[in-house]
This record gives C-alpha cells, sequence and structure tokens, in this order.
C-alpha cells in the first residue's frame, strides 16, 4: 500500500501514520486489510493503532508515508504550516502544495475558512 513514494533523508516533518485517508489498489489495500482480518476487528476497535502497529513491525514495506504533506495533510495542529497562494494550499514547511486537507479532530475550520475566503475562494 503506497501512500506517497515521497520518503525524506532527515527527520520528516510529519512522522505519524493517519488512518484518515490511504491510497493504493483495490488489491493492495484489501491485502493489507486481510492481514489485519478487520474482518473479525470489533468496530469499537482503533484501526489507526492496528494499522500503526502494522507499519512498525514492516516500515516502508507495505505502506509509505507521506511524511512531506505532498499528497496528504492533516490539519490537526498544522493549520499554522499552511497559507494559501494562487487559491491552492502550500505548505510553508515542506514547500508542497497537498491535494487533500483532511480536518480531524481538534481542527478550528473557522481559521481555515478565513484564510481561504481573504483568497477570493468562496462557495
Amino acid at each position: 500500500l503506497q501512500i506517497s513514494t515521497a520518503q525524506e533523508t532527515g527527520p520528516p516533518v510529519y512522522p505519524y501514520l493517519n488512518s484518515g485517508v490511504f491510497i493504493g489498489s483495490g488489491k493492495a489495500i484489501y491485502d493489507v486489510l486481510d492481514r489485519l482480518n478487520v474482518y473479525r476487528i470489533p468496530k469499537r476497535h482503533n484501526d489507526q493503532g492496528l494499522l500503526t502497529e502494522r507499519y512498525l513491525r514492516n516500515p516502508g514495506k507495505e505502506m509509505l508515508l507521506d511524511v512531506r504533506a505532498e499528497l496528504f495533510q492533516s490539519l490537526f495542529r498544522a493549520t499554522m504550516h499552511l497559507e494559501v497562494v494562487k487559491g491552492v494550499a502550500f505548505n510553508k514547511i515542506t514547500g508542497t502544495t497537498p491535494m487533500v486537507l483532511h480536518g480531524n479532530g481538534g481542527v478550528n475550520f473557522d481559521s481555515l475558512a478565513t484564510a481561504l475566503s481573504h483568497h477570493g475562494i468562496k462557495g
């Protein structure tokens, strides 16, 4: 399961797995989920914890993390890393323009909406 082919040589900016989004072929995703026996996991179980454990057992083998937010940007504790440039979210830390913004728990959407509206991006 490849999330991004971008791996840094130094410490990653975003080193943590986020199970909110994953990208890969249907077969690759199925294979990882099947190895986790997701069919037998209680609904209350932590999917992110299970995927993280699997990743840490086999780093870089089944999954790669987008450690520079090239495709995927989790907004939790990271909205200050972003600015809008020519109508696109730009990560000031990594110099990337992530395609997916994930508003996970604790995100202040007011600040994001305000930033977007100041650049003429409205519904």
